[in-house]
């Protein structure tokens, strides 16, 4: 519990900045990522959680639990929960797929992820429901290398990211504008995307904008 009293400290805390610059705060980004396979395994306290909560099956079922009481938190505060994809999917046999828990509270899902075989992923989000950014690695990472070049600083595991590609990005036709693996392979359009789903007319009202990413820690120079 003190876990959920800490973000509710803070998130009081971030509103009373806001409050006190006459700004508005509408969304909060509560990341949602990343989070290494096997926590809240083997914790006494999760397991007595689990045990006396018959909803929740296993220790990664919390995540559903721990991310429906961050947005109660800001439900309560009459804020949105905005996160990276994460927060909008569901994890299954086949890997994963929208949540429909969370498709009446709104969560706004940023989606990073358009390779690997999750090209369709914004649009599958999209479709389910849920209102989008796409942030696509491939052509909105701008801490990415800009080509490959071995003097070239920055990242390169999704890519490689320069003007044009930023430029050339299709928000509604993402399939045209992700044209390589992140090794620069080119995709067969046609034939490697033909099984996955499109957007529907429904899916592009729930497009509400497109970000770039960029970690100051990995820029070189100014």
């Amino acid at each position: 519990e003190s876990v959920y009293k800490f973000y509710e400290t803070v998130v009081e805390e971030i509103i009373g900045m806001y409050n006190s610059a006459e700004a508005t705060l509408t969304t909060i980004h509560t990341g949602g990522d990343e989070v290494p396979a096997g926590v809240w395994e083997k914790s006494p306290l999760c397991e007595k959680f689990l045990s006396e909560n018959e909803k929740y099956a296993s220790a990664y079922d919390l995540t559903y639990y721990f991310r429906n009481r961050i947005a109660q938190i800001l439900t309560k505060n009459n804020l949105t929960m905005a996160g990276w994809e994460e927060i909008a999917l569901r994890k299954t046999e086949n890997g994963y797929d929208p949540n429909p828990e969370f498709l009446e509270s709104d969560f706004q899902p940023y989606v990073w992820n358009n390779l690997w075989g999750n090209q369709d992923l914004g649009y599958r989000l999209a479709n389910a429901g849920y209102p989008t950014v796409l942030c696509n690695v491939t052509n909105l990472y701008f801490d990415l290398a800009y080509d490959k070049d071995p003097r070239e600083p920055g990242f390169y595991w999704g890519g490689f990211v320069d003007t044009r590609k930023a430029v050339e990005f299709l928000p509604f036709n993402v399939f045209h504008s992700t044209r390589e693996d992140a090794l620069g392979n080119p995709f067969n359009i046609s034939e490697d995307y033909k099984d996955m789903e499109a957007l529907t007319p429904d899916g592009a009202k729930n497009i509400i904008g497109i970000q770039g990413q960029l970690w100051s820690e990995t820029i070189k120079g100014s």
